[in-house]
């Protein structure tokens, strides 16, 4: 595995999980959450350009290596059909809310790292994952379904983690295996 992309929800354990894998395996990570955003912008929830968004995340995928996680999918085509696995975490909408409110926390009182969020921009967030439960994930499955001999669906990093481990250990191709064992939702 060389190209891995991690989704799921705000709060799901995507960043944890690629953190871990990037640990273990020594492959960059790239978040969507960087290109999504102006980050260059005074502003703290300015989008950025398409254009520039999609030519960055065209450089991500063009690398050997890659770890790419976020919560988006609809612009990701390109990260989804080059990846060697998918990885959909699919944790409980409360349990993700609350690591939400966790890590806004957290940064608020982690002199160390300053971060932009606000309590305005983390409510509109808890606002936008049931959305996203409600709304989005339909979307998801079906995007998903042409990408089902390479998709791992696990219910949280620590899931993932051990199944990964257990198909590396196999020693196959992932969607060779994926098929033969017709992982699918």
């Amino acid at each position: 595995m060389k190209r891995i992309h991690i989704t799921g929800l705000a709060g799901s354990g995507k960043s944890y999980l690629a953190k871990k894998l990037s640990v273990t395996t020594t492959i960059p990570v790239y978040e969507l959450d960087t290109i999504f955003w102006d980050n260059s912008s005074d502003k703290y929830t300015t989008v950025q350009i398409p254009e520039i968004r999609d030519k960055m995340l065209e450089k991500y995928c063009a690398t050997e290596k890659w770890i790419i996680e976020g919560v988006y999918y609809t612009w990701c085509d390109m990260a989804f059909e080059n990846a060697d696995i998918i990885i959909y975490i699919d944790a409980p909408l409360f349990l993700c809310r609350l690591r939400v409110i966790s890590r806004f926390l957290y940064r608020k009182f982690n002199l160390k790292r300053k971060y932009r969020d606000t309590i305005s921009s983390t409510i509109k967030l808890l606002k936008w994952m049931r959305k996203y439960k409600e709304e989005d994930i339909p979307a998801i499955n079906t995007k998903m379904k042409k990408y089902k001999t390479k998709l791992l669906i696990a219910k949280n990093a620590g899931d993932a983690l051990k199944r990964i481990t257990e198909i590396n250990n196999c020693g196959v191709y992932l969607p060779v295996l994926f098929s033969f064992l017709n992982i699918k939702k």
